[in-house]
């Protein structure tokens, strides 16, 4: 069962029933209208609200509804006259009409419409309205809905061919484009005025600010993949002044496939350990044309041995810290050669951790007991941070991470704060794939 959930739409329609009766029907009783000696708004407030008691509006509105009820035929006609029966604001709709009579028509005109009401040809006019009304009211809304929207009332002025977007990309290739085309359908010219993404990673700007009417153009978005992996969907929030409609969003989807799987992408030895050897696993995913070189900028503290099998997909990079006396943070890179000379530097992070201090217990979120990560961008990072919290975003995430790093304990609880937070649960994310836990993120009103 579907039941009608426009319910202004049909109150519209119910008011639209009525006052059009009381127009018609002044209409057939104009021949017989007689003009008072005098007239008063005490005499029309009377006579109105003694027609508003002759005037059978429950049984209007059942009519009314079983035609609508009759157009849909998949809609249950008994239900729906009772929800309409149910969700009418009786009162409100009564109380509407009582003004607008006193308003429009004299107390003698109210009699006249009322004395009409209770002729044979008021009753079967009455009867017969609805229907008619249901026939003609779509079509005229229709109508009135087309001229506004082809003439200078049109409230969407510009008209995107693709608004969202599903992309691919190759593993040799820096970064994802996705270019929204679009064309000034207005009779007046449309500025933008400002154009923000959901990430800091992607970047988007028309072609130029001010289109005039018929003109065509494009927003080009450029997503920087860097060591992206995994589906990322991005938005282009666009400001115009678009009369109705200044505001749009843009949106691309794309899946990043990870040209190495790289397994851990964080090693982490204990201040005073044994300094052990720990091996990372190199795998070429199935249909990746690409080929394994190496690696380099491996920190002074360790030493590095690849093991390169040319006949397998697997490869294994053994790295052995020279002592973990001192606590360091650091990175290097795995080669790849991905085709047409294009290399890819994939990092590795390196921990070694400082001293360990007696665990403070676990009553609430204590500052010193938390890493606090600030998710938005440069600017807004450098207008207002809580005190002590590190930058970490996409665009920068090598060099900032390494800072993370640096302060991070294993077992500490990490709280990433963005507003809005789709960054934020974004770095959740990529923290969660380097191997870190105990991940919180904070959500609009923090």
């Amino acid at each position: 069962m579907k039941l009608y959930s426009e319910r202004w739409n049909f109150s519209s329609i119910i008011r639209i029933t009525v006052f059009g009766w009381l127009i018609i029907v002044t209409m057939f009783a104009s021949a017989c209208r007689r003009t008072p000696a005098g007239d008063s708004e005490a005499g029309r407030i009377a006579e109105a609200k003694k027609f508003i008691t002759t005037l059978d509006l429950r049984a209007l509105v059942d009519k009314l509804a079983d035609n609508n009820a009759a157009a849909q035929p998949q809609m249950d006609k008994d239900a729906f006259r009772a929800f309409v029966q149910r969700e009418v604001r009786w009162s409100s709709l009564e109380e509407t009409i009582l003004g607008a009579l006193v308003k429009n028509f004299t107390a003698a005109e109210i009699r006249t419409l009322a004395e009409f009401q209770n002729s044979l040809a008021g009753k079967t006019f009455i009867e017969k309205y609805p229907a008619y009304l249901a026939e003609v009211g779509p079509p005229i809304q229709a109508e009135i809905r087309r001229a506004l929207t082809a003439g200078e009332f049109a409230r969407t002025r510009l008209q995107w061919d693709s608004p969202v977007q599903d992309l691919k990309t190759g593993p040799a290739d820096e970064a994802v484009t996705a270019d929204f085309a679009f064309r000034n359908l207005g009779a007046q010219a449309v500025r933008f005025l400002a154009i923000e993404t959901s990430c800091g990673c992607t970047t988007a700007k028309p072609e130029k600010t001010v289109y005039q009417p018929g003109e065509r153009g494009t927003i080009r978005a450029i997503l920087k993949k860097g060591d992206l992996v995994g589906l990322r969907e991005e938005r282009v929030f666009v400001t115009t002044d678009e009369p109705g409609n200044p505001s749009v969003t843009l949106q691309f989807r794309v899946t990043i496939s990870a040209p190495l799987k790289i397994t851990p992408r964080l090693l982490v030895w204990g201040s005073g350990e044994k300094a052990a050897t720990k091996t990372i696993t190199l795998e070429i995913p199935a249909g990746q044309a690409i080929d394994i070189l190496g690696v380099e900028s491996v920190p002074d503290a360790f030493t590095a041995k690849t093991i390169l099998d040319k006949g397998s997909q697997i490869f294994l990079v053994h790295i052995v810290p020279r002592t973990t006396v001192r606590p360091m943070a650091g990175k290097f890179f795995v080669l790849a050669a991905a085709g047409a000379g294009k290399v890819i530097k994939i990092p590795v992070f390196l921990r070694i951790l400082p001293p360990t201090t007696p665990p403070r217990g676990d009553s609430g979120l204590p500052w010193s007991d938390v890493l606090w990560i600030d998710a938005q961008s440069a600017a807004g990072y450098g207008q207002s941070h809580l005190p002590g919290a590190l930058p970490l975003t996409e665009e920068a995430w090598d060099v900032q991470f390494e800072s993370i790093l640096a302060r991070w304990t294993p077992g500490q609880r990490i709280v990433v704060y963005c507003q809005p937070p789709d960054q934020a649960i974004q770095i959740i994310q990529r923290l969660k794939a380097y191997g870190l836990e105990n991940l919180y993120v904070i959500t609009p009103g923090y």
